[in-house]
């Protein structure tokens, strides 16, 4: 199988999906990307990027990015990151269309709707759904809010499929017996309103027991009117604030913790959430982030709706009186998580979507969602 990935960034979310579809030349795989890592990305953590055996492009000029896709037009799937919201490759799929080409297909996560801006951004993809959808074979969906917008704005059912972001493999931890009884929780994340740290903090505040402690991990606006809210409530002794850390590091304090707390009131789809459950760390998150797709029963964690302080509070508190997880939870949640999250998992189900034809695609089922799943 030959596949081109047109991107606007080089990205640590989509690169183990992609590594491991090129994994030893199973699949001939070509990304080319607007541009490399930004610096706020750098800064929140974000290390190198490895395709593996893709070949790689950044920033290629207006000749190269042509030769490219004149040689890949028509022996090649195509899948562009975002619909019609890049320029450069919105062009590219623009120019693609013009002509015979292979089948292709965009990835996208949810978009915000609240607000002047939300409105702008609905109509954008409503026009670029007039302007590319009928060319367009498949749409990536990253969550469970994805599909349902896109197919508000008129997109065939049969042409929407549930995505995910597969995030990269770690050595599975080895889950020591327990010593202490205390709850290790966790956040990570921008400190900003849109990530609803405040909510966490508030939720917090209400708990009678004193057997839990919190890291929160990540920097933003929000961070000196989180530790202000935290001293008044009288919880600053029981949080460890942390700027951003490296992916090796966030993903060590994972598999140390008992529970990812995701409160975002958006989230296209939360890849630590992904994280967190490969590291056999059950989540409470948000139902506004796209990964709460991932949670189906209290094997994976709970959801609760954005904002809502009083169910949060209760769902900590829950966790908080069990005394977090036994060895044996841990270790069936991560076995889990490898079956349908990982990145040979979500390799699988892609090759097999682009593989099949038109009239069964629609029928192949992303492993990761509930068979009783109604937004699919």
């Amino acid at each position: 199988m030959n596949v081109v990935f047109w991107q606007n960034t080089l990205s640590i979310h989509q690169a183990p999906l992609i590594r491991e579809l090129a994994r030893n030349g199973t699949n001939r795989v070509v990304v080319v990307a607007e541009s490399d890592i930004g610096g706020r990305r750098s800064r929140m953590g974000w290390e190198a990027v490895d395709y593996g055996d893709a070949k790689v492009v950044v920033s290629p000029d207006i000749r190269e990015r042509e030769e490219i896709l004149e040689r890949e037009r028509t022996r090649s799937s195509h899948i562009f990151s975002g619909f019609g919201v890049y320029p450069a490759t919105t062009r590219t799929m623009r120019k693609l269309m013009r002509g015979p080409h292979g089948r292709i297909a965009v990835v996208s996560e949810s978009w915000e709707t609240e607000g002047l801006r939300g409105v702008a951004r609905t109509l954008r993809y409503k026009l670029a759904h007039m302007w590319f959808s009928k060319e367009v074979d498949f749409f990536f969906c990253i969550g469970a809010q994805s599909i349902l917008q896109f197919r508000r704005i008129g997109v065939p059912d049969e042409r929407l499929h549930p995505f995910a972001y597969f995030v990269a493999d770690i050595v599975r931890p080895h889950h020591a017996q327990r010593i202490s009884r205390d709850v290790d929780l966790l956040y990570v994340g921008e400190l900003a309103p849109w990530k609803d740290p405040t909510s966490l903090i508030r939720a917090l505040a209400t708990l009678d027991a004193s057997n839990w402690h919190l890291r929160m991990v990540g920097e933003g606006q929000s961070a000196e009117e989180i530790r202000q809210l935290a001293t008044e409530l009288g919880l600053i002794e029981r949080i460890t604030f942390l700027p951003y850390q490296s992916n090796t590091v966030v993903r060590s304090m994972m598999s140390e913790s008992d529970l990812l707390i995701l409160p975002s009131r958006y989230d296209g789809w939360g890849a630590v959430a992904s994280e967190a459950l490969l590291a056999g760390t059950k989540v409470v998150i948000s139902s506004a982030a796209g990964a709460s797709q991932l949670v189906r029963s209290e094997m994976q964690g709970w959801v609760f709706e954005p904002g809502d302080v009083t169910s949060l509070a209760d769902l900590l508190a829950s966790v908080v009186r069990s005394g977090g997880q036994t060895q044996q939870e841990r270790s069936r949640l991560s076995k889990w998580a490898y079956q349908v999250i990982s990145p040979r998992a979500g390799a699988q189900y892609l090759e097999e979507v682009l593989s099949a034809p038109p009239s069964r695609s629609a029928v192949v089922r992303a492993p990761w969602v509930a068979t009783n799943d109604s937004s699919t």
